[in-house]
């Protein structure tokens, strides 16, 4: 049918569209996106939108949108969490142990990585927070394998109808080199939610020597994941 216009200037959305979109009618920039006929995969599914621009007289096209059902509910989680480095512990990065002189100090093996990631999915489910399932002064969390805590917490948000899509992962830790260990930290962190590797990602920045973080003090995680049901 006939799409409908509404809202002012210089905003209008088109209603019966499955992508929402703003438009505007002012001066075209040098180089303009023009948007070709949404083309999807199945009715209600996976819809790719592709846009056409010059290049060297061909044309390009570049996936800038994919869409879920109709009835998709998505939820965005933010995980933070930051432990001090002290000799004596073992410095567990998602489940991997990092050959190093220093490690998290915590109640449970101080996981700094998997805690971060913990909040991240029961924030986005709305289901609480690792202090609240795991209070720090109980002694049955003692020493605690973070994987087993990241393992029940995911538990949890499966029976509530929740999937993956994927979590990011930002390391702050001056030493040591965290790349050589990305991969296998990935694929711990994969395995322990039983998605695939593709679905996760990890990186590390260092403090530039400034701080608690580029002292050596502590290390601290960043996590975001978006969730479906």
């Amino acid at each position: 049918g006939t799409l409908e216009e509404t809202g002012s200037p210089p905003y209008k959305r088109r209603k019966g569209s499955s992508l929402n979109r703003c438009s505007t009618p002012t001066a075209k920039p040098a180089m303009t996106a023009k948007p070709t006929p949404t083309t999807a995969k199945s009715t209600h599914d996976t819809a790719e939108l592709f846009t056409s621009a010059p290049d060297h007289g061909k044309t390009r096209k570049s996936l800038i949108a994919k869409t879920f059902k109709e009835n998709t509910m998505i939820r965005i989680g933010l995980g933070y969490d930051l432990h001090t480095l002290v000799e004596g512990r073992p410095l567990i990065l998602g489940g991997i142990h990092i050959p190093f002189e220093k490690g998290e100090a915590g109640h449970s093996d101080g996981d700094v990585l998997l805690h971060a990631l913990a909040d991240s999915l029961l924030g986005a489910a709305c289901l609480g927070d690792i202090g609240k399932l795991f209070p720090p002064n109980d002694p049955q969390w003692k020493n605690a394998d973070s994987r087993m805590l990241l393992k029940t917490v995911w538990e949890r948000i499966l029976t509530a109808g929740w999937q993956l899509e994927n979590a990011d992962c930002v390391i702050a830790i001056q030493k040591p080199k965290i790349l050589p260990y990305r991969e296998a930290i990935r694929r711990s962190i994969a395995e322990i939610l039983s998605v695939e590797i593709d679905q996760i990602f990890v990186k590390a920045k260092t403090g530039e020597g400034v701080g608690i973080i580029g002292s050596g003090t502590a290390a601290a995680v960043w996590c975001t994941c978006l969730l479906s049901r």
